[in-house]
């Protein structure tokens, strides 16, 4: 089956670009200014407005507080849409290497219990064997056989 099969090549050369970012051109230095200034404006004399010119005022303030709150979040959501796709591609590729790293390890792991001389390095002396079934018989008479025991 396996020369049936193309046997995809494993020389990757990762190459990931983190890219200079765009500066963020706004007109934000003023409408901080404007914000200070109407801050200290209102800090003496809001108290002393009568509510028609308080719900006004708050109007236009709410829609100022508006227009900065929707543009900083559709900034920061055009930053974060190509960063969450390029994670969520790695993340599904290192899980699909992982099942199949897992699958050689198993191999792995088979053979080497497999091909594993339960007995080596032991001798009589150090420990009891107890034989379960003709493998292991044979196993424990080359060993004694190796070890010169009769």
């Amino acid at each position: 089956m396996l020369n049936e099969l193309a046997r995809p090549t494993c020389e990757v050369s990762l190459e990931i670009e983190l890219p200079k970012l765009p500066s963020i051109e706004h007109d934000l230095d003023k409408v901080e200014v404007f914000a200070n200034e109407l801050e200290k404006f209102y800090d003496g004399v809001i108290d002393d407005l009568d509510i028609k010119t308080i719900k006004s005022e708050r109007t236009k303030v709410r829609k100022v507080l508006k227009t900065i709150a929707d543009n900083r979040k559709a900034m920061v959501n055009a930053y974060k849409e190509p960063i969450k796709d390029f994670e969520t591609t790695s993340k599904n590729i290192e899980k699909t290497l992982k099942r199949v790293d897992d699958k050689m390890k198993e191999l792995v792991d088979a053979d080497k219990a497999a091909n594993t001389d339960p007995f080596a390095g032991l001798t009589v002396e150090e420990y009891t064997i107890v034989i379960h079934g003709k493998e292991n018989y044979e196993k424990v008479l080359e060993f004694m056989k190796k070890e010169g025991i009769n």
